[in-house]
């Protein structure tokens, strides 16, 4: 996906200046870049590269059994810029395998887990919070950027839950903070 055209700005000493606005992060430009880290140009190749992950649908989420086996499993996710979220059951295998080892791996991949071929690999941490404000703000950032998709799958949890199919887990907040290998 492409950076939308720059358009023009006026900052407050009267410069003309381009402001680019994509998925909603802004940089400013005079010449440099002014990254939203506050940095003039110097991490503009990492936050590009990042850019994968935080336009990207579906994620291969990497996790270790206790042997070191890698087990991967296709996830929605939100976030940006190296820090990323995403719900799980409390009691779902990967969340057993974060509370064991927080190493993870993650790849863009299609809906049905298939890595993308020139999927960059990231690695990083899984952080489990129960927290019901956990929760709650990373469903919340789901349901923005995941619509209708979101509603219809815990409208679905809830009648299965309530006839009895499937268990009625708790859920947990994932928090991943990643960068590129």
């Amino acid at each position: 996906m492409t950076r939308p055209q720059p358009s023009e700005a006026e900052d407050c000493s009267g410069r003309q200046v381009a402001v680019q606005v994509p998925t909603g992060r802004h940089w400013v430009t005079t010449g440099d870049v002014l990254e939203p880290s506050g940095t003039f140009g110097a991490s503009r190749g990492r936050i590009e590269h990042m850019e994968e992950l935080d336009e990207a649908r579906y994620i291969s989420l990497t996790t270790f059994k206790m042997d070191g086996s890698p087990v991967a499993t296709p996830v929605w996710i939100t976030g940006a810029e190296g820090s990323y979220a995403f719900t799980t059951g409390g009691n779902s295998w990967k969340a057993r395998r974060m509370r064991r080892n927080p190493s993870v791996e993650v790849q863009v991949c299609g809906m049905r887990g298939r890595v993308l071929p020139d999927a960059t690999r990231y690695v990083g941490t899984g952080q489990l919070d129960s927290s019901p404000a956990a929760v709650a703000s990373a469903e919340r950032a789901l349901a923005a950027k995941y619509g209708w998709q979101f509603h219809a799958t815990k409208f679905v949890e809830r009648v299965m839950w309530r006839f009895g199919r499937g268990e009625g887990q708790q859920a947990v907040a994932v928090h991943l903070s990643l960068r590129a290998s």
